[in-house]
């Protein structure tokens, strides 16, 4: 083998060596990326599975809770005569179970308005309905506090309004409830 046959199978293995290596580089740079997604997709299931065991310690909690009073109008009545309310239920309205997104919960919304309450009747009722009524939750209460005008009450006629000094207001209490569809404990009341 002459000098020049040597160089010449120098050069193809040469060739041939970087060709390896270029294909070498293109399997290792696919692996690191293949590598980087799988570990991405590992770092997502493993979030995934605790919101999900977050999720089922949540409803392993509201399925031990007792499932809600069916006459929420009775409750109601007997939470306003223990803390002092003397007024009767003027209006009531409870809503349909309404779905809860993609939960197999529902939703259920009660109104209540209760004429001619004293604000510390109305905190000593809400302290007791919050520790008394733990699936009734009681989302809002608005207070109203009528004008009354001093003569006739007919604002139109250019008389001036004036505030009602008894204390007392007219109160709107919305309550909700979330329970686990199918389970028994809710009805529409009248």
């Amino acid at each position: 083998m002459s000098h020049r046959d040597r160089r010449a199978l120098a050069l193809i293995v040469a060739a041939a060596a970087v060709c390896a290596l270029f294909l070498m580089g293109q399997r290792l740079r696919s692996a690191r990326s293949d590598a980087t997604a799988a570990v991405a997709e590992h770092s997502q299931a493993l979030l995934q599975c605790r919101q999900l065991e977050d999720l089922r310690s949540k409803e392993q909690l509201i399925d031990d809770v007792a499932a809600p009073e069916p006459d929420l109008i009775a409750s109601l009545e007997v939470q306003m005569a223990s803390s002092g309310i003397t007024s009767p239920i003027d209006r009531f309205r409870m809503g349909t179970p309404q779905p809860v997104r993609d939960t197999p919960y529902q939703r259920q919304v009660a109104t209540v308005t209760i004429q001619s309450v004293p604000p510390p009747v109305l905190a000593q009722f809400v302290v007791n309905w919050n520790t008394r009524q733990p699936r009734w939750i009681l989302r809002s209460v608005t207070l109203d506090h009528p004008p009354v005008d001093r003569v006739s009450g007919d604002r139109r006629q250019g008389r001036t309004a004036r505030w009602d000094a008894t204390g007392r207001y007219t109160v709107q209490l919305t309550l909700e409830n979330t329970f686990l569809a199918g389970s028994a404990g809710t009805r529409d009341q009248p």
